[in-house]
C-alpha cells in the first residue's frame, strides 16, 4: 500500500487507522472517511444520503460500496469488520 501523507502536516498516516463516519459534501451525506488534519481522504459509499440520519442508518447497518478508487482500504476495513458492506 503507498504511503498516504495529511495534506497539512505531511505526516505520514494509516488510512485503517482513520474512523469511517458520516460526512456531508455540496452533493449530500456520504460514508467515509477524514485525512487527520480534517480533509476528505475517501467516499466509501457508494451513493449520497438525503440526511445526515439515513447515513448513519446505511454505516450502521450496512450500504453499498463500489468505489474503486478507494478499493484496496476498503478491502482492509471489510476485513477488519470495521464496514459492515451489502450488495445490491
Amino acid at each position: 500500500m503507498p504511503e498516504f501523507r495529511d495534506t497539512c502536516t505531511d505526516e505520514p498516516y494509516d488510512p485503517e487507522d482513520l474512523p469511517v463516519r458520516v460526512l456531508r459534501s455540496a452533493a449530500g451525506f456520504y460514508i467515509g472517511q477524514l485525512e487527520p488534519c480534517g480533509c476528505p481522504f475517501s467516499r466509501l459509499s457508494d451513493c449520497y444520503y438525503p440526511t445526515a440520519e439515513a447515513a448513519q442508518k446505511a454505516l450502521e447497518d450496512g450500504f453499498p460500496t463500489g468505489r474503486m478508487e478507494n478499493k484496496e482500504v476498503e478491502d482492509k476495513l471489510k476485513a477488519k469488520g470495521i464496514l459492515k458492506v451489502i450488495s445490491v
